[in-house]
């Protein structure tokens, strides 16, 4: 068989099927992270403040896809910095954003551009919550909160 062959073969296969392939997205990463939002807080505001976070997350990712800077980023990496992000923004308790940043960061296989993406969705939400003058810098100082090393917890 050809390479062109089998090409066709496998849309062909795949149209019978109805299956359609898409490239993974920030969004569906999300949507997979939803479970380890939840375990990442206590029965009492688990509800409360998993939703909050998720919406939160989901608004700074469709923020991040006006900004050209994220489109040679990571998909993974754009989703996790908008789920430490939403919990930053949020006031979260130390002890619930701590479990939260653990568990993303076991499935990290690359901190710095998650650290990087998180820097740059900061700075856009900031000057989508206030003017421009008062956004300032990119926030490089609540980077201890976000920060995913092994030396941060």
């Amino acid at each position: 068989f050809t390479v062109d062959r089998i090409l066709r073969m496998e849309i062909c296969i795949m149209q019978t099927l109805r299956w359609h392939l898409n490239p993974p997205t920030p969004s569906i990463y999300l949507i997979v992270a939803e479970s380890l939002v939840e375990a990442s807080f206590g029965p009492n505001t688990q509800g409360h403040a998993s939703y909050e976070i998720a919406e939160l997350s989901r608004y700074l990712v469709e923020l991040g896809v006006c900004d050209s800077y994220f489109v040679g980023r990571s998909p993974s990496s754009v989703a996790r910095a908008s789920l430490l992000l939403a919990a930053e923004s949020l006031k979260v308790e130390e002890k619930d954003f701590d479990g939260l940043r653990e568990r993303l960061r076991e499935l990290d296989g690359s901190p710095d551009a998650t650290l990087s993406c998180a820097r740059r969705l900061r700075h856009v939400y900031l000057l989508t919550t206030t003017t421009a003058a008062e956004a300032g810098g990119e926030g490089e100082e609540d980077d201890a909160r976000v920060d995913m090393s092994p030396t941060s917890v």
